[in-house]
């Protein structure tokens, strides 16, 4: 095997898959074209790979020591075993794998020798997976393919494959136990991090007048059913809710399908624990599919997930999926992102997370861990955010629009002051613009 790309594959990518962040959020953005190949070269001037560098060395020199008795085999590396690699134009592809989950698949240099890597395969739901495919020899000492996975604790020869990624994605689908498709991920998937964070302020279409005023009578109604303990007809209006938003708007409008995390709350409080895992599940998986890696929503519906979990009484299983949560919102958004730390707030809150939610906190959803998991979402520190906060984009605007009315009003004072020869007007209007941009630029900066 050759030094850089054995550490590559099985060091640098798990460290960053089980101790790191953001690498998910930048793989899911097509336009981070150059960041496997820079990844490779912070690696080389790694402490950690440099330290593994010699350590190979020191392995060779002493099982090349003919007076070294204690030696019980032989230990032996090919000539160019320390030589630079070209990694440049290193590529990967997103996968939509059987209509459930998103992988990346990721191109490495040809392997060469044993135990060097073809391919890396990350699953992203419904917990994080890296599947390998490496190079290998068989009894004959003929060169094969190995379909391989690392854990956070160990590495298992799964078995012998073809390395092609076809065959790769394939192995990967039946290893998850799903469906064998393969298919492109969706605009909205591929909006994932420019190296840090995208910043945007998209706010999703609202209901037409008509369906707004329905369903705000249908939420009193449920509301004033929940208080008079008729559950029964708080949750068949809170499901007609549901189903109008999802009718009007479809899966892509974050507004209709936050509505399932009333729905769910509705339907726990009933006692309907079944339906309300199958409902929590269908909104992750839509939320998987419609909303970019690491969406608040997304964050929210992994934890009404393992809220129904733990209503069934599903403890420890509620706690390993509120820990994925947190990893994949530090590997899709940061670890210093509004995502992560809701998820970590979601995960100290879950033990002491318990009671029967009020019907209005049924309908807007808001309440417990989940009430935490809304902190942040409208920063627009993620693209084309659903929840962003209205109050902002109010204040974003109101800014804007005082710039402009600023601009005009400089322009005029330095027009009438030229026309009429008035030297302090005229230098309080050149203040005034220089004022101004200062203003925008400050923006700017804020908004990176």
């Amino acid at each position: 095997m050759r030094a850089e790309a054995y550490f590559f594959a099985h060091q640098v990518i798990p460290s960053i898959l089980w101790n790191g962040d953001s690498m998910l959020g930048i793989l899911a953005n097509p336009v981070n074209t150059e960041y496997l190949s820079e990844l490779w070269e912070m690696m080389r001037g790694d402490p950690r790979f440099g330290n593994y560098v010699r350590d190979l060395a020191s392995r060779l020199a002493e099982s090349q020591d003919p007076d070294d008795d204690l030696l019980d085999e032989i230990f032996s590396l090919p000539p160019d075993w320390r030589e630079p690699i070209d990694q440049r134009g290193m590529t990967w592809s997103a996968h939509w794998l059987g209509d459930a989950h998103l992988a990346y698949l990721l191109r490495f240099p040809v392997p060469k020798y044993a135990t060097e890597a073809h391919f890396g395969i990350i699953v992203s739901s419904p917990k994080i997976r890296y599947f390998t495919i490496e190079l290998g020899e068989d009894d004959r000492q003929q060169q094969i393919a190995f379909f391989c996975e690392w854990t956070s604790e160990m590495h298992m020869n799964i078995s012998e494959i073809e390395a092609t990624p076809e065959k790769a994605l394939t192995a990967v689908c039946e290893r998850l136990g799903i469906p064998v498709t393969v298919d492109p991920p969706l605009r909205r998937q591929q909006d994932g991090m420019s190296r840090h964070q995208v910043f945007d302020s998209t706010l999703p279409e609202s209901l037409a007048g008509a369906d707004l005023e329905k369903v705000t009578a249908w939420e009193k109604q449920a509301e004033e059913a929940s208080e008079n303990g008729d559950h029964a007809k708080a949750l068949e209006l809170i499901r007609q809710i549901n189903q109008l938003w999802l009718k009007a708007l479809g899966p892509e409008n974050t507004y209709a399908t936050n509505t399932f995390r009333g729905l769910v709350r509705a339907l726990l409080s009933a006692g309907r624990q079944e339906e309300a895992m199958e409902v929590a599940e269908k909104w992750w998986k839509i939320c998987r599919r419609y909303r970019f890696p690491g969406h608040a929503e997304t964050i929210s519906a992994i934890s009404s997930v393992a809220r129904v979990l733990k209503a069934m009484g599903s403890s420890d299983a509620a706690a390993d999926l509120l820990a994925y949560n947190l990893q994949y919102a530090r590997l899709t958004r940061g670890a210093n992102s509004a995502s992560a730390r809701s998820a970590a707030l979601a995960m100290e809150l879950a033990e002491s997370d318990s009671g029967t939610p009020h019907a209005a906190e049924m309908i807007s959803g808001k309440t417990g861990s989940e009430e935490v998991e809304s902190i942040g979402s409208g920063l627009s520190e993620t693209p084309g955010d659903g929840e962003t906060d209205n109050a902002k984009a109010g204040w974003s605007k109101f800014v804007d629009t005082i710039i402009r009315m600023g601009v005009g009003l400089a322009w005029l004072v330095i027009l009438f002051s030229a026309v009429s020869g008035n030297r302090e007007g005229f230098s309080l209007g050149i203040y005034c613009l220089i004022g101004i941009v200062a203003i925008i630029v400050l923006k700017k900066l804020m908004n990176r």
